[in-house]
């Protein structure tokens, strides 16, 4: 079924979730492609979830 999924307005830059381990714990969040570092959210990945304040790299 093409045309059934979510659009983007045009120009606009598409979110890189990422799942990561750091220190031993693990974590999620949105990936800058520019600077490489991680955005982490709290919550589950799979229902409304938020930005956490912090980066890891």
């Amino acid at each position: 079924m093409a045309g059934m999924g979510m659009r983007r307005a045009p120009g606009a830059a598409m979110m890189h979730w990422i799942r990561f381990e750091q220190g031993g714990t693990e974590g999620f969040g949105t990936l800058d492609p520019a600077s490489g570092q991680i955005g982490v959210h709290t919550g589950d990945p799979f229902q409304p979830c938020g930005a956490a304040g912090t980066r890891a790299t």
